[in-house]
């Protein structure tokens, strides 16, 4: 780029002279072209219009073959700046959010105080044609722009303090961007950061060759290049909100509902906001319209002229949502819950340092210092909302949401929360707009928006401007007002002009950049620790869960006979009881997990939660957790009771495969109770179904009934039948004393006592029997001789009989349950291992509605 023979001129003595006021500098207009950066403050010039072109009659000449004439105007007034385009041949286009937008002729743009970049002549850079740039600073605080010069090889832009251009805002990457020079053409580059690089409005996603009045922004700092210089300046404003006709219809009897009626506002930057109106009236339907957390609704809503919904992805880190229920844990301190939250919103490579910087600054803001170490169970209710404010703070939002943050707060601490959220407003520079109920001091808000049945818009102004607009002296009849005639008070609002916005919808550019987050194993790490720290923190539930296993097998102990390891239905029953207990405490070790934290959940997931970490996080303590219980549950009744006496099927030691089968039963059930929580949305509902599973997989464990057909079928997906089949093989059951054993002995001893009394009792007849054949003996002899027939008595008698007789016992089939296989074992394990992750993946599934929910 070659040096012009004539610069461009912003007034010339004389008119400086005429039109300079005694007054302190607070906006100003930059004029960037091939003669460099030149700034003047436009405050000390009084009210009026002043022209720019090419003409030299013209305040403000410009030399630009691409610039008209007679080019537009710049328009003072009250500290306020309007520009319009004169119907330039090339036209004049503002910088609004991610993409510049052609400037209509004879409209004037600005006025309210934000920032403006206007090119001139061209809406990109072209090859040959050196565009003119107008940048106009409303009110700001951070001082003026500022120069760098390129140098060969990489220009470092990040937090770090040893990068070459060091910004100080937390959201941005240590080593966030950088600017190389290749070949003599300079590229800027992302280097990986979480909240990425915009050029002319478009994120990277690759080195991007730099132009001539390229413009390029990081967060809230914007960056021009000119040849080998960067000029930049960090912008302290806040961000404004425009909202063209949102509309929302839900199904309901007969058709659809409209619960927000083609609602259009804006808000300025910096402004705090109350959102007010009777019940059904859309308040927290707009709310969240407005936050982009749902997106079932048409119309548009613009941060800093980028689409919201368009952009959500990469817009939502700098929008802040407090709802109605705390999003902070109770049993954790304070200071602890804010470093884990920072740990997940902060960019990874966030030193501790700086996150203990930023956790004292955010306490500051929100006066809860002296609370760091308190644990939050014991904040009260208006600490406890603070404290969810901290936690959205610690990111540095530029725009806040909160949907009823004085409920339930007493008109003191009510009061102290609206102080504290108008200060954050201004001295934190952010744009808070919250839904209320109370009317109370609501002369802290810069505006107020009062909804009307049906989602109507009534009004949005000041709060002085209420009594005005509705002719009444009391606020509390607006409520009755309002409820009167909503349709006729929206009609009156929109006739009033107050609060106008501008018709024009900005287009998309069509293109859709996937966020950068903060990676999996590092969310892993996190919330692994979190997870780890609150259970530790629960004295209660600690003893609980360890004291279930070590009671179970001590009452084990107390009912079990001599006989163990040696009869079948005792054994089995000893067995049995093991697995029930252990399906039991999985339960009831996270049926709870999720649903109890389903809102903070909800609100991390808006962020940049990954849900399939959230539910590895949980699966990892638990499997801990599941050990250990296993570990106390077996080893309480085998060091009273003694081990099993044969080997295992898979260890030579019974033992520790006995352990191994209850931990997967616990860690399974476990598995099956996080899915349970993951479904139902409150604690009661999920404890009142535990039961009904319990009993299903006792009814169908093949131990109580005996299952045919249907029902063995039906078995096979209950883990009960799968840990006790394990369970039985390892203690090798069908070794052991059959079913009935001891009953078949005992009758097989009375039958042997029965066959002897019988010979005993045949015996005495025997006898009895003898003595009579011996009185007829001599009766036949002389009958014999009397018939001259001789006989002896032998071939009228026989030898004496005995009863000779043994007890044969029904034979007993093998139960196939137990039959002792590696191959059997292992299958069983691997069917209870991989239903926990089964498990893991629908609750993944079921969870994503989150998104429903609040998209």
């Amino acid at each position: 780029m070659g040096d012009r023979e004539e610069k461009t001129v912003l007034f010339d003595e004389s008119m400086l002279q005429q039109y300079q006021k005694n007054t302190t500098g607070k906006s100003s207009l930059v004029i960037v072209d091939g003669s460099g950066i030149q700034e003047y403050d436009l405050s000390k010039f009084v009210d009026g219009a002043y022209t720019f072109g090419r003409n030299e009659n013209n305040s403000i000449r410009l030399n630009s073959s691409i610039v008209s004439g007679n080019h537009g105007e710049l328009y003072l007034q009250e500290g306020r700046c309007y520009i319009r385009d004169n119907h330039s041949s090339n036209g004049s286009y503002l910088a609004y959010g991610t993409q510049f937008i052609q400037m209509a002729p004879d409209q004037y743009y600005g006025g309210d105080g934000r920032d403006m970049i206007v090119r001139l002549g061209t809406n990109h850079s072209m090859d040959g044609i050196d565009p003119v740039l107008l940048l106009y600073n409303g009110q700001q605080k951070e001082g003026r722009w500022k120069t760098y010069s390129l140098h060969d090889g990489d220009n470092s832009i990040g937090r770090a303090a040893d990068c070459d251009i060091r910004l100080k805002n937390v959201a941005i990457s240590r080593y966030h961007a950088g600017v190389r020079k290749v070949k003599n053409q300079f590229y800027v580059f992302d280097n990986g950061s979480t909240n990425g690089v915009f050029v002319n409005g478009s994120r990277i996603v690759k080195p991007y060759c730099l132009s001539n009045k390229d413009i390029f922004t990081i967060l809230n700092t914007t960056f021009i290049y000119d040849g080998n210089v960067l000029y930049y300046k960090v912008n302290p404003e806040g961000i404004a909100l425009e909202v063209h006709d949102l509309n929302k219809e839900v199904p309901a009897k007969g058709g659809k509902k409209t619960i927000l009626d083609k609602v259009s506002l804006s808000i300025g930057a910096n402004e705090f906001v109350a959102i007010i109106g009777g019940s059904g009236a859309g308040k927290t339907t707009l709310m969240t319209a407005m936050s982009g957390f749902d997106s079932k609704v048409t119309g548009h809503v613009y941060c800093n002229g980028t689409d919201l919904h368009e952009n959500f992805q990469t817009l939502k880190n700098i929008i802040g949502f407090v709802p109605q229920q705390d999003i902070i844990y109770e049993n954790i301190t304070l200071k602890k819950m804010l470093y884990y939250t920072a740990k997940m919103k902060m960019p990874q490579d966030t030193s501790n340092q700086e996150i203990e910087e930023r956790i004292e600054e955010v306490l500051r803001m929100v006066e809860l210092s002296e609370h760091k170490d308190t644990y939050i169970r014991r904040l009260s209710g208006g600490q406890k909302k603070r404290a969810s404010i901290a936690v959205e703070l610690l990111a540095n939002p530029g725009l806040f949401f909160l949907d009823e943050p004085t409920s339930g707060l007493d008109p003191g601490t009510e009061e102290h929360l609206m102080r504290t959220l108008s200060k954050l407003s201004k001295e934190q520079e952010k744009t808070i707009v919250m839904v209320t109920h109370t009317i109370n001091n609501l002369d802290l808000c810069d505006k107020v928006i009062i909804m009307g049945y049906g989602g109507r818009l009534c009004y949005c102004g000041s709060p002085a401007g209420i009594k005005d607009f509705f002719h009444t002296d009391n606020l509390v009849k607006v409520y009755d007002i309002i409820t009167a005639d909503s349709k006729g008070w929206e009609t009156q609002f929109k006739m009033s002009g107050i609060n106008a916005v501008s018709g024009q919808v900005r287009e998309s550019n069509g293109e859709a950049i996937k966020p950068r987050t903060v990676s999996g194993f590092a969310q892993l790490g996190i919330l692994v620790r979190r997870y780890t720290t609150l259970i530790m923190n629960d004295v209660q539930r600690l003893a609980l869960i360890f004291g279930q296993p070590l009671i179970i097998g001590l009452l084990l102990t107390l009912v079990a006979r001599s006989g163990i390891y040696e009869l079948f239905t005792e054994t089995q029953s000893i067995l049995f009881t093991l697995m029930s207990g252990g399906i039991w405490m999985g339960l009831l070790n996270t049926i709870q997990e999720v649903n109890k934290e389903r809102v903070i959940l909800k609100r991390e997931y808006m962020g940049n939660l990954k849900l399939p970490i959230y539910m590895l996080s949980k699966y990892i303590v638990q499997g801990v957790i599941s050990l250990i219980q296993a570990v106390i549950l077996v080893l309480t009744f085998v060091l009273i009771k003694g081990a099993p006496d044969c080997k295992g099927v898979i260890f030579s030691n019974a033992t520790v495969e006995i352990i191994v089968l209850i931990f997967l039963t616990i860690y399974a059930a476990a598995g099956m109770g996080l899915l349970l929580s993951s479904i139902t949305k409150s604690a009661d509902r999920a404890m009142a179904i535990a039961p009904f599973v319990l009993i299903v997989q006792l009814i169908f464990s093949g131990i109580l009934f005996e299952l045919n057909g249907v029902t063995d079928k039906l078995s096979y997906l209950t883990y009960s039948r799968w840990a006790m089949e394990s369970i039985g093989s390892t203690c090798d059951l069908n070794s052991l004393d059959p079913p009935g054993q001891e009953e078949s002995e005992q009758v097989e001893e009375q039958f042997d006592d029965l066959v002897a009394t019988c010979n005993d009792a045949i015996a005495e007849m025997q006898e009895a029997y003898d003595e009579k054949i011996n009185e007829l003996q001599d009766a036949v002899e002389t009958y014999s001789a009397l018939a001259n027939n001789p006989q002896t008595f032998e071939e009228y008698t026989s030898e004496p009989q005995t009863i000779e007789a043994e007890y044969e016992p029904a034979e007993t089939e093998e139960n196939k349950m137990y039959v002792r296989s590696k191959a059997r074992t292992v299958r069983s394990w691997l069917i209870l291992y991989g239903s926990t992750f089964l498990c893991a993946g629908v609750s993944v599934l079921v969870l994503r509605k989150l998104k429903d929910e609040q998209r």
